[in-house]
């Protein structure tokens, strides 16, 4: 299949901003959903795209959700925990993220198996910015797949 591995310029400080609002971010109740589409990761169709669905609960911390990047043939459903934080101080309820490092399991006959991945969701617009996804598998048939962007769609985080 090739690398998987999608390099950007904005990719170092997307990773270090999100470090940063993790960091800085406390633990709240919240609710949070998310479905659309980002650009696949693949270096070959720049106008692919990988599509995702999700819903997390905090009162139970469960996340559930799927992920298709269809020029790599990237389709796996995960569950798992993640944490939640809330928007910073002063700033309208609607936002924050979500981060974590659920399991999954492939979808594709072609690559059977399960993995673990870390993955980092961003309500965002809520500050004035913009969504943010970032999905990186450290384990499993998808082992070293990264991606990452600004989707088109909608992720909503919510406090309770």
């Amino acid at each position: 299949m090739g690398t998987m591995l999608r390099v950007s310029h904005s990719t170092e400080w997307w990773q270090v901003s999100l470090a940063v609002i993790a960091a800085a971010l406390i633990a709240t109740a919240c609710q949070a959903t998310g479905m659309g589409w980002i650009p696949s990761a693949s270096l070959t169709d720049p106008s692919a795209k990988a599509s995702f669905g999700f819903v997390y609960d905090d009162a139970t911390q469960t996340f559930s959700g799927s992920y298709h990047d269809h020029a790599l043939g990237v389709d796996f459903k995960g569950t798992g925990v993640l944490k939640a934080g809330p928007p910073p101080a002063g700033v309208s309820a609607k936002g924050g993220c979500l981060f974590g490092d659920p399991d999954y399991e492939s979808q594709n006959a072609a690559r059977p198996g399960s993995g673990s991945l870390s993955l980092t969701v961003c309500d965002l617009d809520g500050f004035g910015g913009v969504d943010f996804i970032l999905i990186n598998v450290t384990s499993g048939p998808y082992m070293d797949y990264f991606n990452s962007g600004v989707p088109s769609g909608n992720i909503t985080v919510t406090s309770r």
